[in-house]
């Protein structure tokens, strides 16, 4: 039986917020597991932003498997939302204060967690003007982190995910 669009929202989010607060490497390994057996008809655009914001602390860890298994879990959700949505959340990312991208382990996690969300956000998915602004906004703050990056594997994750955005921009 697959869960429905009530029983995500009343019951599979929130123990999905709470587990990521206590225990988010489990809980992020079995987000993977979980979005995908969701029915492909459940949309989570809603619930992206406070999902989004839960999984930062894993993302950002300076740990690289549990930082790469968060950039995946961004693919996932990526993957069950629209292409607006999924610009939604990178501009989300896009607006996170550089102080959280101090370690080089962090800003890589956050490339690769853009360069997964980005084949979800297709082209001609932006078609107002603001979509477009957010999306140069987060290329200029990718640009931005590259031109400053010092390691030379973070800085090509880094273009690599302004690659993926970049047709999105034009």
């Amino acid at each position: 039986r697959a869960a429905t669009d009530e029983e995500w929202s009343a019951v599979l989010l929130p123990a999905v917020l709470k587990a990521l607060k206590r225990t988010p490497d489990a809980a992020v390994a079995s987000l993977l597991a979980l979005l995908d057996s969701l029915p492909g008809s459940l949309t989570l655009d809603a619930s992206m932003p406070g999902l989004a914001e839960a999984l930062q602390p894993v993302l950002l860890s300076p740990t690289a498997l549990r930082s790469a298994t968060a950039a995946k879990v961004y693919g996932a959700l990526g993957a069950r939302c629209s292409p607006a949505g999924v610009q939604k959340a990178a501009a989300l990312l896009g607006a996170w204060k550089p102080a959280l991208l101090s370690a080089s382990l962090a800003r890589s996690g956050y490339a690769v967690a853009l360069s997964e969300l980005a084949p979800h956000a297709r082209p001609g998915a932006a078609e107002d003007a603001k979509g477009n602004k957010e999306i140069t906004a987060l290329l200029d703050a990718l640009i931005a982190l590259a031109g400053k990056e010092s390691h030379e594997g973070t800085r090509a994750q880094l273009l690599a995910a302004v690659g993926a955005w970049l047709p999105l921009a034009l």
